[in-house]
């Protein structure tokens, strides 16, 4: 485990009717968040489908709104990137938050 890395475990333990009894174990690193982010044509500003967002370790496609919408992805600063055929990458470090949730991103053509 990294020093400074937040990591919580906590056991719960408790019994039913009867002799039935379970164990949980709870693990958490951080607080997930949903975060969205939408491409679109620098020039045109029309969405662009299928193309490419990483955040993180995440990947996923953009839909036919331009959007990639991920269900959890850490608290704090992460890498995303932007790809799509025939425009330029984009990459850039943003603050994870509840506060900064969603993105957009302009591909320029190549």
């Amino acid at each position: 485990m990294k020093t400074g890395e937040k990591l919580r475990i906590a056991f719960a333990a408790a019994s039913a009717v009867g002799s039935l009894g379970f164990l949980v174990l709870y693990l958490k690193k951080g607080v997930l968040l949903p975060v969205a982010v939408g491409v679109q044509d620098a020039v045109t500003k029309e969405p662009l489908l299928f193309a490419k967002v990483v955040v993180g370790s995440q990947v996923l496609p953009t839909d036919a709104n331009g959007e990639a919408v991920f269900a959890g992805v850490p608290e704090g600063k992460a890498t995303m990137t932007a790809t799509s055929d025939g425009y330029q990458t984009v990459s850039e470090t943003v603050d994870i938050s509840p506060a900064a949730d969603s993105f957009l991103v302009s591909l320029t053509p190549a």
